[in-house]
């Protein structure tokens, strides 16, 4: 049990395995809790990322695109 103390009933023994399984579904839900914040962090940081390249694709574009028409004049 979780005061140090063998179960010596049956009684005791189906409690002590109530208290195990308690234990692991809030161990359960807290590894949940992790790791949707964890997910929504780097889905953060991914979706900024990617506007950036997008951003940085598109200026490199419109220079590109700039400098071609200039040079055909």
């Amino acid at each position: 049990m979780g005061n140090g103390k063998k179960p010596e009933t049956v009684g005791e023994h189906i409690v002590a395995l109530y208290g195990h399984i308690t234990g692991v579904k809030r161990d359960i839900e807290e590894l949940r809790q992790e790791s949707s914040e964890m997910h929504s962090n780097f889905e953060r940081k991914f979706d900024k990322l990617t506007w950036w390249i997008i951003g940085g694709l598109g200026s490199t574009i419109i220079l590109l695109l700039t400098l071609s028409f200039n040079l055909l004049k």
